[in-house]
């Protein structure tokens, strides 16, 4: 988890800032409309439309690079996306409009390309997560602006 997002990502990502101390990170399989419900913030999921996720399918399908060989070979990605666990709900960017319980942290390509495969190609029933979740009971998890 640290390597995949703090040392990576950590500077740059609109989660830099969450409190790291009580995390608690466990792998699981999560089957891909469950993947494809988690919340994100800003752009990060794309426009749902058939005409969209054609779109991105067809030019990522093309790409010659990680993780879209693998996806396209395998229906999976080859290292798992992480998530944040929050029984209720989120807050972000000020305001309580996201209720999923899942929220996507880091892995939004991934995502995103999971989306477009499922809309036009083949894709495995489950995929790779790390999930967080705070060891305490906290109301909502907060993302900054």
């Amino acid at each position: 988890m640290f390597e995949q997002w703090v040392f990576r990502h950590w500077s740059y990502s609109e989660y830099f800032g969450l409190p790291l101390r009580g995390l608690k990170c466990r792998a699981v399989y999560l089957e891909t409309n469950t993947l494809l419900a988690v919340g994100a913030g800003g752009n990060a999921i794309p426009d749902r439309t058939p005409e969209s996720l054609l779109a991105v399918f067809e030019h990522m399908r093309e790409l010659p690079c990680q993780p879209m060989i693998t996806m396209n070979s395998t229906g999976t990605w080859d290292f798992p996306v992480l998530l944040l666990e929050s029984p209720n709900g989120f807050v972000y960017r000020g305001r309580q409009e996201h209720a999923p319980k899942l929220w996507l942290i880091e892995g939004h390509l991934r995502v995103r390309y999971l989306m477009a495969l499922a809309a036009h190609g083949v894709v495995q029933k489950e995929h790779s997560a790390l999930v967080l979740a705070y060891d305490s009971t906290r109301s909502r998890v907060w993302g900054r602006a």
